[in-house]
């Protein structure tokens, strides 16, 4: 399934916390969604943790396809940057004060206001702009789409306001393939069988769809469109034909590895699926941040 996802990352800064819109977030379950976000930072710093011990080896083939050359030390670098990048939760989204700056993970469209410039065919493009963030960049679509189109699972974008949240993940509402209709975490369920899940399917859980946010997040290169002019690109095939320089700023190649590494019990190879299981005796270890 080709999923996209709307990101619009000029900024190079770091935030102190996260927030959560009550408001918006509230009707679809504040407590599981937190617990996906820190699933989520869970994810990026065992993924760190096992590619600098890296025993069991992780496969560098794969690792070379998803993230290009230098994938290794991308990998680290990345998850490395995620806890200050998101920081620890601090509550209800307030507008200004103490939470700031922060990410704000809101739910839904309900802020967002467009306008529509452009007819079918039109190169002119509609605009799209969070109105709790009068200073944002309006965001660019094609005529009559929306932030949260069909594909959509969730976006990424900069207020670029003083004082208040420095970047805006929202989770869209609506069937899935979108984020608030997907599982939250793994949780215990780390510790099943996966052998055959094919990593195209990571975005079923919030979980993963946040790792991926998180690198829009860091912005530093990692945006859309990718340095080539290309979109950004989401599943394994379309992946693998990137340029390096295009493979080290998706970010569906850093969600996706850390993703599989975390599901730690099965081996990661080229098949697109998760592999066998790990003998006992070769098995990687817990680390920090992983479930019991």
């Amino acid at each position: 399934m080709l999923l996209s996802c709307l990101v619009m990352v000029f900024l190079c800064q770091y935030v102190l916390a996260y927030t959560i819109d009550h408001l918006h977030c509230g009707p679809h379950g504040v407590n599981t969604i937190r617990e996906s976000v820190e699933e989520a930072l869970n994810i990026a710093q065992y993924a760190e943790w096992r590619m600098i011990r890296n025993d069991p080896r992780v496969n560098a083939n794969l690792l070379q396809q998803v993230l290009g050359t230098g994938a290794k030390d991308h990998l680290i670098r990345r998850m490395g940057q995620v806890p200050a990048a998101i920081g620890q939760y601090t509550g209800d989204f307030r507008g200004t004060g103490a939470n700031d700056p922060t990410v704000l993970i809101t739910c839904g469209e309900g802020d967002i206001v467009y306008t529509r410039n452009a007819v079918p065919g039109d190169p002119q493009p509609d605009n799209a702009r969070d109105t709790r963030f009068p200073n944002m960049w309006d965001a660019a679509l094609r005529a009559g789409e929306n932030v949260c189109g069909a594909t959509v699972v969730a976006s990424t974008y900069p207020t670029n306001t003083p004082l208040k949240p420095q970047f805006v993940i929202l989770l869209c509402d609506g069937p899935p393939p979108h984020a608030l209709s997907a599982n939250r975490k793994f949780g215990a369920n780390i510790n099943n069988r996966w052998m055959g899940q094919q990593y195209d399917t990571f975005s079923n859980w919030m979980s993963s769809t946040l790792v991926h946010e998180f690198m829009h997040c860091l912005g530093q290169g990692i945006d859309n469109p990718l340095p080539s002019g290309r979109m950004e690109t989401y599943d394994l095939a379309s992946i693998k034909t990137l340029s390096d320089q295009d493979k080290e700023a998706n970010a569906q190649g850093y969600s996706l590895l850390a993703t599989g590494l975390y599901l730690r019990k099965n081996t990661m190879g080229e098949s697109g699926a998760m592999g066998r299981r790990f003998s006992t005796n070769n098995a990687p270890g817990t680390g920090p941040h992983m479930y019991p």
